[in-house]
């Protein structure tokens, strides 16, 4: 039997309390799947996925020849900036796409089959996501600008109370599976870019499309 590949599997930690996460243990998932503007430098991008009892902790880390952020306010469309994005479900056709500028904007939706999406899901708040960037938090970036030599970083977590208050369900635990997808964007520069961890099998670009996420399995 072929392994399915881009599959990953989530350990647990111990509730941080402000302490440095174990993410040197965390699988590292890449993000090399690109789409139409591809650049003889593509940006190299890593994501790993960590877990305690109340949050699933994410964290990117990016290289990329230019760096651009213009959008300073919750919801919005930081895709157009040095963007990047972690889109989930935790059993049914709904989801939270979740998508974060490299200064630490951030917009969070509910999404319905069809691309019908709640652009303000119940229980968001802009506190919750205990969001870290290694680049000025909230500094614009107005014109794009070399990225730093050795990349950035960003990194946040999602209260699962939100999450089950949004699509149901309860926290996972060892042996949960959720459903995927980690991508990388950059609408508004030059080089535009998207790219993805999980492959989209589809003619058009669409991050929309959770027929392609894959297994995120919590141990």
């Amino acid at each position: 039997m072929k392994k399915v590949k881009h599959a990953t599997t989530v350990m647990k930690v111990p509730s941080s309390s402000g302490k440095k996460l174990p993410w040197e243990a965390a699988e590292e998932l890449n993000i090399n799947h690109w789409y139409r503007n591809i650049y003889e430098n593509m940006p190299e991008v890593r994501a790993r996925l960590l877990y305690t009892d109340t949050r699933i902790h994410v964290k990117f880390d990016v290289k990329e020849e230019y760096i651009l952020a213009k959008r300073l306010q919750m919801q919005d469309q930081v895709c157009m900036d040095s963007c990047v994005e972690f889109f989930f479900s935790i059993g049914g056709s709904e989801y939270i796409n979740y998508e974060i500028n490299c200064i630490g904007t951030y917009l969070c939706y509910k999404c319905r089959p069809g691309r019908i999406f709640d652009v303000n899901p119940v229980g968001l708040k802009e506190t919750d996501f205990m969001i870290t960037t290694s680049l000025p938090r909230g500094q614009a970036i107005p014109e794009p600008v070399e990225c730093p030599p050795g990349g950035y970083t960003v990194e946040f977590s999602i209260p699962f109370a939100f999450i089950n208050g949004v699509l149901g369900g309860e926290a996972p635990h060892a042996g949960t599976v959720w459903k995927g997808n980690l991508y990388k964007c950059g609408d508004d520069l030059t080089k535009c870019h998207w790219g993805s961890w999980s492959e989209l099998l589809c003619p058009e670009l669409d991050f929309h499309r959770p027929e392609f996420f894959k297994d995120i399995t919590f141990r």
